[in-house]
């Protein structure tokens, strides 16, 4: 992939970034940092665009690029199904898209090395379930997102097989619940398995992600069954670290991919392309493990 080849040859350079959802601490960081990043470079304009959760913003901003004729789009969205239709009017102009966290196909992917995560986090919950609860398990609760879906599958599925290497459990012991697309939908949804399992005490409980997890914790604090649970997440964020600071804190781990990682490696690879250089399709970011013990060290 040179710079002939994809029309950047002597000129200033575009950067189209529809972003996932300016509300979601992890994305607006990246966004930031990447602002920040950019701001040395004259010669490169980020176009910044909020995809706000919306699968029919998310098309209009990458038509809106596509019609801009930028010389590269990051396009950071969760809609597994509909990503490769978002998208299509970038491709079919042949202009390079880089894609964060959920690998869109023909883009550059950039994103958390979700597997290696989610085991670390199943090996901490199970150290959590020893020493806090003597390794007993009576149920798990998936929280997942019906839009992610191998992203949200890999999470699960690494976390609740590094778990079950440690801790004993049937797969009949396993619920997945769909959290719906409001606080109001998951308080009904979450609050209707609590009460059926009234006699449960020992429930250990994984979120898709920390917004999840907000929710899950404010709902379990409703309605008194606090105690009852051990959680883990994803991201990193200020939830997380808000949880931490909880005297009765629940949440053993949430899986943390530095945003300063991901910005770094997108504006790597922006000025390779720039330079002329070929560029790799996949770029994976390391994990870290964000707990009450540590966070302070590492954020």
């Amino acid at each position: 992939m040179t710079r002939e080849e994809i029309g950047m040859a002597n000129q200033n350079y575009k950067i189209g970034f529809s972003n996932l959802d300016e509300n979601n601490l992890y994305a607006r960081r990246i966004r930031e940092i990447l602002q920040k990043r950019i701001q040395p470079y004259p010669d490169m304009e980020l176009i910044v665009r909020d995809n706000a959760l919306d699968t029919t913003l998310a098309r209009q901003h990458a038509q809106e690029f596509a019609d801009l004729d930028v010389d590269v789009a990051i396009i950071f969205h969760v809609d597994e199904r509909e990503n490769p239709n978002v998208v299509a009017p970038l491709i079919s102009k042949g202009i390079p898209v880089i894609s964060i966290d959920l690998y869109i196909p023909m883009s550059i992917y950039v994103g958390a090395d979700s597997a290696r995560g989610a085991e670390l986090a199943g090996e901490e919950l199970a150290e959590w379930i020893k020493k806090n609860w003597r390794g007993k398990l009576d149920k798990i609760l998936i929280m997942t997102y019906q839009q992610v879906l191998s992203v949200a599958q890999m999470r699960f599925e690494y976390s609740t097989k590094a778990l079950k290497r440690a801790i004993s459990y049937e797969q009949g012991q396993v619920l997945y619940l769909d959290t719906g697309e409001t606080t109001e939908e998951t308080h009904d949804r979450l609050s209707r398995v609590l009460n059926n399992w009234e006699s449960m005490h020992h429930i250990a409980i994984i979120c898709i992600n920390d917004k999840t997890a907000e929710r899950v914790l404010k709902i379990i604090r409703d309605v008194n069954r606090e105690d009852d649970v051990a959680v883990i997440s994803f991201d990193g964020t200020d939830i997380a670290i808000q949880e931490f600071e909880q005297e009765n804190c629940r949440l053993v781990t949430s899986v943390l991919f530095k945003q300063e990682d991901v910005s770094e490696k997108i504006m790597e690879i922006l000025l390779d392309i720039t330079e002329g250089k070929t560029v790799a399709r996949r770029h994976m970011i390391e994990p870290y493990l964000l707990t009450k013990a540590n966070y302070r060290v590492l954020i």
